[in-house]
């Protein structure tokens, strides 16, 4: 008898490490923050396959409670509301998700290097008129080529944001190439001497752009539109003067 037992309870032990994402999977809030064939599981994105079948995403209610849903709970002591349902505008595209031009990016969500606490969501330009392209530069300190294109970006910055261009220069390593760690300090001094005044960002280790690029390929280029999310450009290596040709275009 303690024999089964304890086969038994070797088996659900295992079953439960079995069931939960590793940390090594991408932080999540919902499922757009992952790709195809992920989802949003215990706050990582984690194999569709690996997700118990019947678990849902678990998102806030008003009143900070939650349910399996995301809808909240109402209230009996409250009587029905009289005012007609308006629908609320999608706060992101619904997916499926992907890495290639001509798909839908997942929502890339980054501390900022000035300040860590602050975060910036790619989600926050969707459908905002005044924005329609986001231009996403991923640079490292140890490559010369992120240095001189860093240096055009302010610039190309200057010269579109009024017609509805936004930039984002993401670092993701210090000067220690292949070290995948990079400090806020460090980052905000790289992004000093280029007098940056669009969003400098921090993705230490390319959590999130090892989705779409092989990390040791910077500098990192890609283009999205954002009235659907989806990305139109994407480059590894040192940027081509016709990428300002393509942003134009797109901002016509």
């Amino acid at each position: 008898m303690k024999r089964i037992l304890s086969v038994l309870s070797v088996a659900l032990l295992w079953g439960a490490v079995a069931c939960n994402p590793t940390n090594n999977n991408l932080p999540c809030s919902q499922d757009y923050n992952c790709i195809s064939g992920e989802k949003c599981y215990q706050g990582f994105c984690t194999p569709a396959d690996k997700v118990p079948v019947g678990s849902t995403e678990t998102t806030t209610t008003p009143d900070g409670g939650s349910t399996p849903d995301g809808s909240a709970q109402p209230e009996s002591s409250q009587p029905e509301s009289t005012q007609p349902e308006t629908s609320k505008p999608a706060e992101y595209p619904t997916g499926p998700y992907g890495a290639d031009v001509g798909e839908v990016s997942i929502n890339i969500d980054l501390s900022t290097c000035a300040d860590p606490s602050k975060r910036v969501g790619m989600k926050e330009y969707f459908n905002k008129n005044n924005i329609k392209v986001l231009y996403l530069s991923v640079h490292t300190g140890w490559c010369p080529s992120c240095r001189s294109q860093a240096q055009t970006l302010e610039p190309l910055f200057q010269k579109y944001k009024d017609r509805g261009l936004m930039v984002w220069n993401i670092m993701t390593e210090d000067g220690n190439a292949g070290g995948g760690k990079i400090t806020p300090e460090y980052c905000t001094a790289h992004g000093a001497q280029y007098k940056y005044t669009f969003p400098l960002l921090i993705d230490e280790g390319s959590a999130f752009m090892n989705k779409f690029f092989d990390r040791n390929a910077v500098p990192l280029s890609m283009l999205v539109r954002t009235s659907d999310m989806k990305i139109i450009y994407k480059l590894s290596g040192s940027i081509p003067d016709r990428i300002e040709g393509l942003i134009a275009a797109e901002l016509q």
